[in-house]
């Protein structure tokens, strides 16, 4: 039902009857107080139809000014901004498909109440856009490089007064024209023409002054830096960039020194050298820039790593360049430290010096610090003791060094569990190149089983091979060295699971020296390997008649089951074991299928 006072209101706004109270005409009047665009054609003709033509010609004409205002103000406005900055996006935002080529009350109307054309105008006004806004974008297939490159331009076309230059283009000449006065890069005659044809006074005028300036300050350099007879003043000339590196105290490149010296400008190398040290050394406020000066000198010294006598120290401290001799004496500290690192012997001026200064912390963290990076490098970083005088330090260095280690030392890695992975490989490649060494000098033949075995034991068997390749059996005459070649020779062919040539060498072996365990040990570890458990045992039961040790009989059980990869076989052959000694063979459950475990 109709609010009697809104609608006596209503009426009395819209020059209607107040005899007039139906209902539907209090729904038209109150929509069309709150927009004349909320009525529809329903409404339009409703009225039309009972007989309220005054108030439909007053209703439709404001209607459709209205929808005429919104078109033009969307055209007028919307349709040029997005023409201009429609190369932002990769392809129309959702906003602004349809009114893009259709300008009616629908496209237009969303055009306006869409975000993306207040922010393009923002934009277009002030130059700039916030993170939201940017954000915004992005989600309508905003091309954020081009953005990029459109606020850099918009940037410099203010800084350079050139707001009003329409084109706004990253490909625009003005824009390369700009950055090139922005990065101080000389103008072509086409850019100077450029400018103008445009009209762009304040450019030139600004780029002029600019160029002023650097000539001014090159001119100043070159005298600075002695370089006067390089008549080339230009901006661009690459001893303009050179010498202004050289202000901000950086060191010259090869390629500068090689530019300098092929123009004869050796002076401007020595005072760029004297400027640089004085920068790195924090000596700047000493402005002696005389290539014959003392500081240069004692400069060149601490930077060099030479010992400052006490004179220089003295001169040093005269002129209350104190912080000086601090760099100097941290940086040599910090060359000790690196010559200690690579192994190098300190001599007689460095150890007085590190006693002088009672620096002798430095050798002892340097060690500490090597102890740690040679606990790192072979895999004991978990061996907490950092302790110096503990026999570890003094093994890792030798293993470092490649220098063979002695039976106490291999104990006790043995005893701390520490004789393995990286350790155990370094030890027997140590030893199998001391071997070979041995046997070139020699030419002793028994060096060629030790040779293979430590090979084989680095977890190298084709090297181990290569060593027993060209072994002349027929020119040796005891058998039992014959059969140790055979044998280690057999065990690389089983490393790398070549069984059959493994048990032909094991049985040759056995041929030349019956008596020796060690090829009937091989001849059960290949059966294992090949899952014949009960032929395995048979062998082996002959290698401990002959003196094999229970131990190193499982230890071939051990490496067998590790490298069996038929998981059915291997669990049977774990179940035998266990079967016949659950104690002995108990290290065998580890290797059972998850299945079968369970």
């Amino acid at each position: 039902m109709a609010d009697e006072k809104t609608f006596a209101k209503l009426k009395t706004k819209y020059n209607v009857s107040q005899d007039n109270n139906s209902d539907f005409l209090y729904f038209i009047l109150a929509k069309a107080d709150l927009d004349v665009d909320l009525l529809n054609d329903i409404d339009l003709n409703w009225l039309g139809e009972n007989n309220f033509l005054e108030l439909y010609q007053i209703l439709s004409k404001t209607q459709e000014d209205k929808v005429n205002k919104i078109k033009s103000f969307a055209q007028n406005n919307f349709a040029s901004i997005y023409k201009k900055y429609s190369f932002l996006f990769t392809s129309t935002p959702v906003e602004w498909l349809g009114f893009k080529h259709d300008f009616d009350l629908k496209y237009a109307t969303k055009a306006i109440r869409g975000s993306i054309a207040s922010i393009l105008i923002k934009l277009d006004r002030e130059g700039n856009l916030n993170q939201g806004e940017i954000n915004y974008l992005k989600l309508n297939r905003l091309d954020e490089f081009k953005l990029t490159q459109l606020l850099n331009f918009l940037s410099l076309k203010r800084k350079y007064n050139v707001w009003d230059y329409p084109h706004v283009l990253p490909d625009d000449r003005l824009y390369h024209i700009l950055k090139k006065i922005d990065s101080h890069i000389q103008l072509t005659d086409k850019d100077a023409q450029f400018i103008k044809n445009h009209n762009l006074t304040s450019v030139l005028e600004i780029y002029e002054l600019q160029q002023k300036k650097i000539k001014e300050e090159f001119n100043q350099l070159k005298q600075k830096y002695q370089a006067t007879d390089y008549l080339d003043s230009s901006p661009n000339s690459f001893l303009f960039k050179i010498l202004t590196n050289l202000e901000l105290g950086k060191f010259l490149e090869v390629n500068e020194i090689n530019w300098l010296q092929a123009n004869n400008l050796t002076d401007t190398i020595k005072i760029a050298d004297l400027i640089a040290l004085k920068f790195k050394y924090k000596a700047v406020t000493n402005e002696d820039l005389s290539l014959s000066s003392h500081l240069y000198k004692v400069l060149k010294k601490i930077d060099s790593n030479i010992i400052l006598p006490e004179s220089d120290i003295n001169f040093l401290k005269k002129r209350k360049l104190t912080e000086i001799i601090d760099l100097a004496i941290n940086q040599y500290a910090d060359y000790l430290i690196n010559q200690i690192q690579l192994g190098q012997e300190l001599d007689k001026a460095q150890l007085e010096w590190i006693d002088k200064l009672d620096r002798k912390d430095i050798i002892q963290r340097v060690k500490i610090q090597h102890f740690i990076k040679l606990k790192q490098i072979y895999q004991i970083d978990d061996f907490r003791d950092d302790f110096l005088e503990i026999p570890l330090y003094l093994i890792l260095q030798k293993l470092e060094q490649n220098q063979r280690l002695e039976a106490p030392e291999i104990l006790y890695l043995q005893e701390n569990h520490i004789f393995y992975s990286k350790i155990y490989v370094c030890y027997h490649t140590i030893e199998a190149q001391f071997y070979e060494a041995n046997y070139k000098e020699t030419g002793n033949k028994w060096n060629i089983p030790n040779i293979s075995s430590h090979w084989r034991k680095a977890d190298e068997p084709k090297k181990a091979l290569q060593s027993t390749d060209n072994v002349a059996l027929d020119k040796i005459k005891e058998n039992k060295l014959k059969s140790a070649i055979l044998t280690t020779r057999g065990g690389a062919f089983r490393d790398i699971s070549d069984l059959d040539k493994a048990e032909e060498c094991a049985m040759k072996a056995i041929a030349f020296q019956p008596s020796s365990h060690h090829p009937y040990t091989l001849m059960g570890a290949i059966c294992y390997d090949r899952y014949q458990h009960y032929e395995g045992e048979q062998w082996f039961a002959k290698a401990i008649a002959r003196g094999a040790s229970p131990e190193s009989i499982d230890e071939e059980i051990k490496k067998s089951i590790a490298r069996m990869e038929d998981k059915v076989k291997r669990d049977q052959l774990i179940k035998k074991l266990l079967e016949k000694d659950p104690k002995r063979y108990s290290w065998s459950k580890k290797y059972l299928s998850k299945k079968k475990n369970k």
